[in-house]
Parts: C-alpha cells; structure tokens; sequence
C-alpha cells in the first residue's frame, strides 16, 4: 500500500538480491507458480495475435497520438518494471512486478485457457469471475493490518512505510500496527526491486491515475508504449504515485468502511464525494476538492483565479531544489469564470528533464474533464507545450507537486461560450489540436467529428450500442457482472450481452 517508489539499499548485488528474493517466500510454492505461468507462455502469445485489418487499424489511430520523450532521473529505474528489470527478478514475478498465491496462479492459467478457447472458437463454459474470492471476507484485515520491520530494513524505508501506511489509514477505516507477533502480519525487507500480492479491484469506474495502474511503457522491450489510453491525453497519467480517490472510494468499500455512516445523519458530500468514516460529518473529497462538504479549494498553496474573454498567464513555481524527497509539496488552484461559460487552458511551458510514466517526480494536473471523481490529465514533459484543453464547466482545479529539483509550469487560460455539444460519443482517440490552453473548469482535448451511425434508441434514453472493445470484454466474462453491475453492463455491451 502506499508509494509504488522503491527507497532500497544501493549497495545491494543483482546476485544477493535473486538469492534474498527466493528465500523470503515459500521457496517450493513460488517456483511451482513461477513454473506453472512460464508454461503458458505460447498459450498467451496465441491470444495476442492481431489481425491485418485490425493491425491497420492500430496504426492509423497511432499517427494521432503524440509521443512524450522519457527521461532517466535515477539510475536504478524511474519505475517499478525498470527497478525490477536492473535487479533480475523480473521474470520471476506476474506481470513484472506481483507474486502469486497458487491459488491466484490457478485462477489466471483458467482464465487464459478460456481465451484461448475463445479465440480458437471452441468455448468450454463460462468463465468464473474473481470479484471476490470465496473466502472473503475473511481475507480481509479485519482487525488492522500489522506489520513489522526486517533487522536490516533501514530508517529511511521505515520512514516511507510509515508515511505510507498512514496515508491510507487516513481516508480509511483501515488501523496499522508494528506487531511482530501477530499471527498475519507483513513484514517489510530491504531487497532490490518493488513486488506486491495481486488483489481485485471493485469493478468502479476505469481511473487512469489509480496507484495501482501500470505506467505507459510498462514492461516495454523497445521504450515505446505498451499501452495507449483511448484519451490519449491521459497518457502520462498512467503509472501514478499518488492514492486515487476511485483508489480510497474502492478500499472503502470492500472494507466495509462506508458502512460505518448512516446516509440519513452524515455529511451530504457533493463533487461525488462521500462520508469519512472517522468522522462521518466531514467527506474524503475527489482531488482538486476540499472542505467538509467538497465544496471548496483544498487547504494549502494555489489560489482562486477568475478568468476573463482574454488569454491570461498563469504561472507556478514548486519545489525545494533539492534530490529527490519522501514527500511532495502540493498546490491547489481553481480557475472559474461566469455561470454558462466553459475554460480553455494552454499548456505553455514545464520543466524539462523529469519526464516519467505517472509524473513521480514532478508534474501538473489539468481537471477539464467531465466526471470529476476521476483523476484529471496529468503533464511532466516539455514536449506537452501546445495542448489544449477545454473544461465542461465554469471551474477547473488546478493541481501542481514536486518532491525533485524545483518545476516550473506555464499556462494560459480564458472563458469561452458554454456548448451542449458535449454528449457526444467520442472516438477511440482523442486526437490533440494545435493550440493549447489552460482555463477555470472542467475541459477536455478538441476532438475529430464523430463519424458513425447514431445508435438505436429504445424507451428513455437507453441506447442499444455497444463499446468498440464489447467483444474482447465478452471473452473475459463481462457478461456475466450483469447481477453485480446491471448498469455498467447495460451501458457498455447491452448488444452483446443479450439485453437489447
């Protein structure tokens, strides 16, 4: 839980780092999965195969989107994969970076075996979905979670892990306590390289500037991106080091902390925000937010700007200009402007040289987008200069942090006429305008005319068309959430799941 960011011995051996690694887990288990995942490796290519027409497809999208030059700041790796990567332990952890439960290792083998059946056209059954595992949840941390320090784990890391446990207890209903002797516990070592235990997430709303997403380049053989966000300009976004509110709303919920307040006597938390369940008369507010109620700018540096017809200038100057910190300076800015009017914001300068997947050095958030829970469009590269973003709204938060060296971010801002053209579909890529601009309000990037045939419409407002991405969600057993996600499952594959 906690920063991704890794604060490890340098000193340490890629040899003795192997060795450690292998004898701080249940040597027989962890090879038998390690074993057992390096045998499907021909089963998983065979469900990445790409057709022409969807390869040309691939690459037409591709000339839209702009590419962010990464730069190295540390030598050891700027990100989890690279850390992992320098110190040979890649290979033997899921997904570069996760240890596996038998258990886990069993259920993800099924779930590829299914694919596979999948693609070659001979479907078994359909396949069990992991929501929840049949023992919670008594899985959970009942009682708190307790953990404990190996001998060598140095002050530093200590500190980390404790800024780091206390973040989450914060917004959570979640306890931490140093116990050595409880029966389950963590414990925390020093060895080179980041790994975590895989967990579900709780089927909310997709957030690219979750702790828990992978950055852009992940797992990359030729430094060039793995994956592409649909909204392309939430490409530096993925790989955060930041808790998401999605992040705190879900570890509330399967907790059970939500719970703990009743809807009739707590705060009535606007912004999509909901009761603290220390303190259910105050919120835990989506980023950008603040108060008891959200309703306000979050405490600290940044200021209200009220924009005008005009381009204006806005400028932030953040950091101590020092090597890198434990923890990030923060400011918190909103641009406003009259009722039915709309920002733009201009991306004109940032820093060079700290250009990284999710921004974990330094960066600046634009919130123009529309559902304001999610985290907004995150910027650490030069490169972004000329991005234009337009908000939905009359407010734009604003939001700049640094824990390296000092950053500088420059933007321009205005209030424009407010559209009702924004309930459009949108296409796959977001495709970025030449001009770029900063403004008070929730904006978004200047897209192509949506070109398709407008969806059957039945009773009110329901639309009988699904997502591009339908049938690949198929395969994976979307259809089969419609008990627990009715909605979400209506709203994106209604075709495809049969229920239109």
């Amino acid at each position: 839980m906690g920063d991704k960011s890794c604060y490890l011995s340098a000193g340490a051996t890629k040899n003795t780092t192997i060795v450690g690694f292998k004898k701080l887990f249940n040597t027989t288990a962890f090879l038998n999965v390690r074993n057992k995942l390096r045998s499907m490796k021909d089963k998983v290519a065979k469900t990445l195969k790409i057709t022409p027409k969807h390869l040309k497809t691939l690459m037409d999208k591709l000339k839209n989107v702009q590419f962010f030059k990464r730069d190295r700041v540390k030598q050891t790796g700027d990100t989890i994969n690279e850390v992992n990567n320098n110190s040979g332990i890649v290979d033997d952890l899921y997904q570069g970076d996760m240890v596996l439960t038998e258990e886990q290792a069993d259920e993800i083998t099924e779930d590829i075996e299914e694919v596979v059946a999948e693609v070659e056209g001979k479907p078994n059954r359909t396949k069990r979905q992991a929501f929840k595992d049949h023992k919670y949840p008594n899985t959970i941390w009942l009682t708190g979670v307790n953990y404990y320090f190996h001998a060598f784990a140095s002050k530093k890391m200590r500190s980390v892990f404790v800024k780091a446990a206390k973040q989450w207890e914060k917004d959570t209903c979640i306890n931490f306590a140093e116990n050595r002797m409880a029966k389950d516990r963590i414990m925390v070592f020093p060895e080179q390289g980041c790994w975590s235990y895989r967990n579900d997430n709780y089927g909310m709303k997709y957030d690219f500037g979750s702790i828990l997403h992978y950055g852009a380049n992940s797992a990359s053989f030729n430094g060039k991106p793995t994956m592409i966000p649909k909204d392309v300009t939430y490409h530096q976004t993925l790989g955060s080091p930041f808790i998401s509110f999605i992040d705190l709303s879900m570890l509330n919920e399967h907790y059970k902390c939500k719970e703990k307040c009743n809807p009739t006597t707590s705060a009535k938390c606007q912004k999509g925000g909901f009761p603290h369940p220390r303190n259910c008369q105050k919120c835990i507010c989506p980023g950008g937010y603040g108060g008891d109620l959200c309703n306000e700018r979050p405490s600290g540096c940044g200021q209200t700007i009220q924009a005008s017809k005009a381009w204006e200038r806005f400028e932030d100057l953040i950091g101590r200009g020092r090597d890198e910190e434990e923890d990030f300076m923060k400011c918190n800015y909103w641009i406003e402007s009259p009722e039915g009017t709309e920002i733009e914001v201009k991306i004109l300068y940032f820093t060079k040289g700290l250009s990284v997947d999710g921004c974990k050095y330094a960066g600046v958030e634009i919130k123009t987008n529309e559902d304001q829970t999610q985290t907004g469009y995150r910027f650490c590269s030069h490169d972004a200069v000329g991005t234009t973003l337009r908000s939905y709204t009359n407010r734009v938060p604003i939001i700049t942090w640094n824990r390296f060296d000092r950053t500088k971010t420059v933007l321009q801002y205005r209030h424009v006429p407010g559209t009702s053209d924004r309930s459009k579909p949108k296409p796959d890529i977001a495709e970025p305008t030449t001009r770029r601009t900063v403004s008070p309000q929730t904006t978004t990037t200047t897209r192509k005319p949506f070109t398709k045939n407008p969806p059957v419409t039945i009773g009110s407002g329901f639309k009988c068309k699904d997502d591009p991405s339908c049938p690949f969600l198929k395969t994976r057993g979307f259809c089969g959430k419609i008990k627990q996600f009715r909605a979400t499952v209506m709203k994106t594959c209604p075709k495809a799941c049969g229920l239109c």
